[in-house]
């Protein structure tokens, strides 16, 4: 019997043996065949995306046109007339006559008047098939006298420029007589996270449809510290030269951003894994503001801040866990004075965002226009309060004259105000020579050796006229400037005479 129990108990355990390995093999098999299906999973295959999406990227074509003078000087001959600081320049062709004071000392050697042709080429994305609106950087249609916009089937359109802003680096082109474009679905990239695949199309070194792989490596990347337009998308796809303005896709083949710049050793360097891209919601911004304002219109809260240190705000017994910033100043009939808000206001958060300083403060602010509402979340008299406003849009009383024209670089204007002007002059004497009543815009200061200092403008001029058209105020002027790339007319006031000046 005991030999029987035995035997019984050791088939027993060969049967259990054997089911257990029977289902390990097929557990096996099935995870083998599930991991080989994932590894063919389509999400994984780019090539059906590509092919779709391809048409919509473009490549940007600019010419551009520098006249000048080519000439050397001796640095060594010191003469009252030399306004020369180095020793081998270049200068405009509308200054002949400082040439020819240069050329009669003899110690310049001039060249003929030359017509440099250059060009510049970068990428573009189609956003609209209807409007055939394309997207590109700003800093590659710069300067631009032609834009031509090439498409990935051979056809080429020439394109005339919606908007563009040099801060965001964007620029919004229209073709011309383009029909029956493809365009491509742009992603919110508030929903993008580190880690996540994309992919980046353009043109690098004029190699067309370049496609390049990678990961996002960081979100809100600011490179430059002095700029609240910094909040890039980093990538490891390799961006190189020709890659700007061109699209970053995620791995669906929905826009996320728009390549705008690289990292690397030097100017002939390529990538080296550092590329970055402005974010698809950014662009969208951009977009919307061109086509309702013809510009960036910024939301402005019309106060000035300062930061409060965490340190401080233990000093003083406050019961707040994070530096903040508190209220210095609110400009009247601003949004902030409107909504309540009062000096000494601890701003706490705006967008559900933290606010640490005065800085993370304008990175929000940048991504709102006029009359667009902001959430702040404020600390005032040991409680909180919630206040949503409405942004004002900012006319600045000043700005920087390059920005009106590259011709007027090196001054800062501002719309002139004889009544305000008048309660700082006491001298009736300046009061006649300084402030006819008139309307321009008043040149308030510039640099020595600025380019619209040479070309003979002064502090204190007025100009009332540009291109033949009134200028009443920094807006008229501008609008004014944009009728003629290569030459400005200009009628200022100086000293109560009436001058013409050709730049």
């Amino acid at each position: 019997m005991k030999k029987i129990a035995s035997f019984i108990k050791f088939l027993f355990l060969i049967s259990v043996v054997s089911i257990g390995i029977f289902f390990s093999k097929s557990v096996f098999c099935s995870d083998k065949n599930e991991v080989k299906n994932n590894s063919q999973h389509k999400d994984y295959n780019l090539s059906p995306v590509i092919k779709k999406i391809l048409p919509s990227v473009v490549r940007v074509i600019t010419d551009f046109s520098n006249f000048y003078h080519g000439y050397c000087y001796d640095s060594s001959y010191q003469h009252k007339t030399d306004i020369l600081s180095s020793s081998c320049t270049r200068f405009s062709k509308y200054n002949d006559h400082i040439l020819k004071n240069l050329m009669s000392i003899k110690k310049v050697n001039p060249t003929i008047i030359t017509n440099a042709q250059s060009s510049k080429l970068g990428s573009g994305i189609i956003i609209d098939s209807e409007k055939s609106y394309v997207i590109t950087n700003y800093h590659v249609i710069s300067h631009a006298s032609k834009i031509v916009v090439s498409l990935t089937d051979g056809k080429e359109y020439e394109a005339k420029i919606i908007g563009k802003n040099r801060k965001f680096d964007l620029a919004l082109l229209q073709l011309i007589n383009a029909k029956d474009l493809p365009s491509i679905k742009i992603s919110s990239s508030d929903n993008l996270n580190v880690g996540d695949p994309v992919f980046a199309i353009g043109s690098p070194y004029n190699l067309k449809n370049s496609v390049t792989l990678g990961i996002i490596s960081y979100l809100e990347r600011i490179v430059n510290s002095r700029s609240i337009f910094d909040n890039f998308i980093q990538t490891d796809a390799a961006i190189n030269h020709g890659n700007s303005g061109g699209p970053l896709f995620n791995i669906k083949g929905e826009l996320i951003g728009i390549n705008t710049s690289m990292i690397s050793s030097s100017v002939e360097s390529g990538n080296i894994g550092l590329g970055f891209s402005i974010p698809s919601n950014s662009v969208i911004r951009f977009v919307k503001n061109i086509l309702k304002y013809g510009k960036i219109n910024f939301g402005r809260l019309g106060i000035s801040v300062s930061t409060l240190s965490k340190s401080s705000i233990d000093e003083l017994k406050l019961p707040l866990k994070k530096s903040a910033v508190v209220v210095n100043f609110v400009n009247k009939n601003s949004a902030a004075e409107i909504s309540g808000i009062k000096v000494g206001d601890i701003i706490v958060s705006a967008d559900n965002k933290d606010i640490e300083d005065s800085y993370s403060l304008r990175r929000i602010l940048i991504n709102y226009s006029a009359d667009d509402t902001l959430a702040l979340k404020i600390f005032r008299d040991d409680s909180y309060y919630d206040i949503s406003l409405e942004l004002k849009s900012y006319n600045p009383d000043s700005v920087y004259s390059g920005s009106l024209h590259y011709k007027l670089q090196g001054a800062v204007v501002s719309t002139y105000n004889r009544e305000k002007l008048l309660k700082d002059i006491e001298n009736k004497k300046i009061e006649k020579f300084y402030l006819p009543d008139v309307e321009g815009v008043r040149i308030n200061r510039l640099l020595e050796k600025s380019f619209i200092k040479r070309a003979g403008l002064l502090k204190n001029d007025i100009i009332v006229e540009a291109n033949m058209k009134p200028v009443k105020d920094i807006k008229t002027l501008k609008e004014a400037l944009s009728t003629n790339e290569n030459i400005i007319v200009l009628k200022i006031i100086r000293y109560n005479k009436l001058l013409f000046k050709i730049i």
